[in-house]
């Protein structure tokens, strides 16, 4: 069994192992130093132990015999022995050689075998650093050194003080980190502890730099105040450009000029331009009253789709009769007003004879606002019910489109074909999103142009005797434009026509509208039951009438001329096949069946 050994300061037992007398080593419990004493065999080895004879001489050529004895003694100091061992292994439980040897190995003084040299117990172990000593030391060690550990140094006794808090500390923890920028300029916490910002603005004169956090909110401030100057700059420069970037530019500059001086008497009332845009393309230039509800741009956006594709599929359905028709000839002037009570302001400072609001939507002055430029002004209020809204926008700008086609400056003069031709084209189905498709079959006008039919079948079935209570197309076609607005006057407010003179104004202007816009419609889907003619042969007759108009050359002989009418008989014949479509192939659509493709138009 192995020998033990105690430690002289608390008692602490442990066993000897494969340590040597003499070797020191650590007290696990107390850390004092311990020194290995020498081995001290028990009483029992003692009285076990042979001697050695001291007479024996070493001449002997053999050793003596030993003597005979019992063994009875032996197996009592085995036993012996035994016992003393399991006792102090009971007394120094939890201190085996393996804690003995590493209470050896902890003593910083022992040689690699476990021997110690003949001072080391004299050394005691070092002490703990305390915190602010380790702060002390980072400090110290950050005066010299590379600029990495340098910062190393600084950033770690900055982080103690943040841990710790020490009031009588110096250094503060401000002038570490302003120590850390000096090193580098950029450290990042250092920054953002010192309560810098970095700015990544487009400020170019501060881009990149750090500053503090009143600096950035000012330098955010004035950044902001030259992007919007820039910003503005930028668009006034953009507004001159569109201005001047070609002739049709220039002239669409000068109406919108004559539209400004037009609305100073209007105090506070402004207008946005648009034009030469995706949906306003030219040669429209859409005036728009400058609120905040409706939006100018939305207003813009909602009427330009739909006159863009009037004015497109006019010129594709008219293009032999308008044949070099140039979209940079005129500029097409649309003022729009945000509601029916601007546009009544606006009548009332400067042009009392315009129109009231009886008109729904909008209406078409054919006079030129600049001569050369424009040749007449589409005014449009909103507000009113979408379907008959839409109508009349499109039946007063086919108004504008036939000015703007006509080979005179004036607008063409004959009542039946300028409004039947504005009702014809004015109906429409579709919307801004799904594209427009005009020449609809028009309900509104139906039940004029049937009451006409009926009356003239009536009459037909009298033996064409008696009262005429239908106008024959003769008639109606003939009509002029003084007879027409006498017409016009004698049903407007304040009047002093007669009640009788009243509805016979009142059929003519009916007869103008409804029958022109029927005679348009049978001329392209007619052209009836009992015609010899080929179908698609009064779509020519009709451009060619519509040809005359332009030109400012339209009579009744030049219609019957392209119409194919020589004779009385051939009024009459033309007349039983206009009113017989209006009596039965227009009522199938009347009643909802969709229109079929128009025919191709004959040579």
């Amino acid at each position: 069994m192995s020998a033990t050994f105690s430690c002289q300061s608390c008692g602490a037992k442990y066993q000897q192992g494969s340590l040597t007398a003499g070797q020191r080593v650590k007290c696990r419990k107390c850390d004092a130093v311990i020194t290995i004493p020498e081995a001290q065999a028990s009483p029992q080895e003692r009285t076990t132990r042979p001697a050695r004879s001291k007479t024996s001489s070493r001449r002997s050529r053999r050793p003596a015999p030993p003597p005979k004895k019992s063994a009875a003694p032996i197996i009592l100091g085995v036993v012996a022995v035994a016992v003393i061992g399991a006792a102090i292994f009971f007394l120094t439980r939890g201190s085996d050689k393996n804690d003995a040897l590493a209470a050896a190995k902890s003593d910083s003084t022992a040689t690699k075998d476990g021997s110690a040299t003949e001072d080391s117990g004299a050394k005691a172990a070092p002490a703990k650093k305390t915190s602010r000593e380790e702060f002390e030391e980072h400090l110290a060690a950050a005066k010299d050194g590379d600029q990495s550990a340098r910062i190393g140094h600084l950033v770690a006794a900055a982080h103690l003080l943040d841990q710790h808090g020490w009031p009588d500390v110096s250094p503060t923890r401000e002038s570490i980190y302003e120590q850390i920028l000096t090193l580098d300029s950029n450290h990042k916490e250092a920054r953002k502890e010192l309560g810098y910002l970095r700015y990544t603005g487009d400020y170019a004169k501060y881009k990149g730099q750090w500053l503090k956090s009143d600096k950035f909110a000012e330098v955010t401030n004035e950044a902001k105040k030259l992007a919007a100057a820039a910003k503005k700059a930028a668009a006034e420069k953009a507004e001159r450009e569109r201005w001047t970037k070609d002739k049709f530019s220039k002239k669409a500059r000068s109406v919108a000029d004559y539209f400004i001086e037009d609305l100073k008497p209007l105090e506070g009332f402004k207008l946005k331009f648009f034009f030469d845009m995706p949906e306003i393309p030219r040669p429209y230039l859409l005036m728009v009253e400058d609120v905040a509800t409706p939006d100018p741009l939305e207003s813009a956006k909602m009427l330009g789709p739909g006159l863009a594709a009037l004015r497109q599929q006019f010129l594709a359905d008219n293009k032999k009769v308008i044949a070099g028709w140039d979209n940079e000839d005129f500029i097409v002037p649309v003022l729009i007003f945000r509601s029916a009570k601007s546009y009544e302001n606006y009548r009332d400072h400067n042009h009392p004879y315009f129109p009231g609001t009886a008109t729904v939507g909008a209406f078409y002055v054919p006079s030129a606002s600049v001569p050369g430029a424009s040749r007449g002004t589409l005014y449009v209020w909103q507000g009113g019910n979408e379907k008959s809204f839409y109508h009349t926008v499109f039946h007063e700008a086919t108004h504008q489109i036939m000015h703007n086609a006509a080979r005179m400056s004036q607008m063409p003069p004959t009542p039946w074909l300028e409004e039947g031709i504005a009702e014809f084209w004015g109906s429409y189905k579709g919307n801004r999103h799904a594209g427009f498709s005009y020449r609809q079959f028009l309900k509104d006008r139906w039940p004029i142009i049937q009451a006409h039919a009926q009356a003239y079948m009536a009459w037909k079935g009298r033996g064409k005797t008696g009262p005429r209570n239908f106008i024959p197309p003769k008639e109606f076609l003939n009509v002029g434009r003084e007879e027409f607005v006498k017409a016009q006057r004698a049903l407007e407010d304040g009047s002093n026509a007669s009640g009788e003179e009243k509805a016979k104004a009142g059929r003519t202007v009916n007869a103008v509208y409804a029958l022109g816009w029927a005679w348009i419609f049978w001329s392209h889907y007619g052209p009836g039951k009992k015609s010899n003619g080929e179908q698609g042969k009064n779509i020519a007759a009709f451009h060619k009438t519509l040809g005359f108009e332009l030109r400012q050359r339209y009579s009744l002989d030049r219609l019957a001329k392209a119409y194919g009418i020589e004779s009385d008989e051939d009024w009459d014949r033309i007349t039983d096949d206009f009113f017989f479509f209006i009596f039965r192939p227009m009522r199938k659509w009347a009643n909802g069946m969709e229109l079929p493709p128009l025919p191709q138009v004959q040579k």
